[in-house]
């Protein structure tokens, strides 16, 4: 989560003192540096999110993927109008390029798999994308892989 000062749980009212390892491939790597936290800030506030209120945030999960434990933090969980729920990971950094977020999509496959799991939601109720905030854009992957295409993905079976 941008902030590194947990901003975000501030403003929503919800702390995890919950620190779970992230998932591989699910840090920012070109994230902004600290010293743009003030206009992150003010960019996630002129944004869609601000005035909407997550169901969790900081949402940690640990669930089984074949013989592998995915484990991970949800940044934000918000729910839909038709009862479903969205995973929104926020990013720091610029906005990827087709093939980058194509390859990130599998942090939001995990994403969804592991809300699903842990709230037993069906995984088809549950969408999920990046929000970029300093561009203020919200990318929302399609076809994003199901329990079966991540557990063949992590293990090299063919699918």
């Amino acid at each position: 989560m941008f902030g590194r000062n947990h901003w975000l749980e501030e403003r929503f009212g919800t702390s995890r003192l919950i620190d779970l390892d992230e998932l591989p491939g699910s840090g920012d790597a070109a994230a902004a540096p600290d010293e743009a936290l003030a206009s992150l800030q003010q960019a996630f506030l002129r944004g869609e999110w601000a005035d909407r209120q997550p169901v969790d945030v900081e949402a940690p999960f640990e669930t089984p993927l074949g013989p592998l434990t995915l484990r991970g933090r949800i940044d934000a969980v918000y729910a839909t109008p038709d009862g479903g729920y969205e995973v929104i990971d926020w990013k720091t950094g610029p906005v990827p390029t087709p093939a980058e977020l194509t390859a990130a999509a599998v942090q939001l496959a995990a994403y969804r798999l592991g809300w699903s799991r842990l709230t037993g939601v069906p995984v088809e109720r549950v969408s999920a994308g990046f929000h970029h905030v300093a561009a203020g854009v919200t990318l929302r992957p399609v076809d994003l892989l199901d329990e079966a295409g991540l557990l063949a993905l992590v293990t090299g079976a063919a699918g």
